[in-house]
């Protein structure tokens, strides 16, 4: 009986590593949480949705499409300030989404500084993957910073270097 579930045990375990190597047990992962989300949905357990959404951004929180699905669920949920600051990097905005941007700005008293605190407060930040209009909105959020303090706060060192270090490698 031991013997019986241990190899049970060891064979999902097999399994799970060769399409962990593969690239399908990620694609699997990614299937089984769209299901529980629109399971979650269609019992109209809005936040148990949201919930389940804010953990999978926090092992992968670059993915657009996860935070694009997070931002219409708290915009459904009308909590425009945690929507609108998952839609301020974003390129195209509709209507909505200037809306919902607009009250998180408000929100921060369109404070640059603040913004760019909520902005770059993820753990897994990484500047180098953002895009090109993403860091020109950035890019002009720190201008607005160096014009408003004296001195930079020192969160926003690193971004002032990947920034200017990006222009020196275009400018050449």
């Amino acid at each position: 009986m031991f013997k019986n579930i241990l190899n049970r045990i060891q064979s999902l375990f097999i399994t799970t590593k060769a399409t962990r190597d593969t690239g399908t047990y990620i694609d699997y992962k990614r299937k089984m949480l769209g299901k529980r989300i629109e399971k979650d949905l269609e019992q109209r357990d809005l936040l148990k949705a949201i919930s389940r959404l804010e953990g999978a951004i926090r092992c992968n929180p670059l993915d657009k499409d996860l935070n694009c699905q997070l931002a219409n669920l708290y915009f459904k949920n009308n909590d425009l300030v945690k929507a609108g600051k998952l839609w301020y990097l974003n390129l195209t905005q509709s209507e909505s989404e200037l809306v919902a941007v607009k009250s998180f700005t408000n929100s921060l008293g369109n404070d640059p500084t603040l913004i760019l605190r909520k902005l770059l407060n993820r753990q897994f930040f990484r500047l180098n993957l953002l895009e090109e209009f993403q860091l020109e909105k950035l890019a002009t959020l720190l201008e607005a910073v160096r014009k408003k303090e004296e001195k930079m706060p020192r969160f926003l060192y690193s971004l002032d270097s990947h920034i200017k270090g990006r222009k020196r490698k275009y400018s050449r």
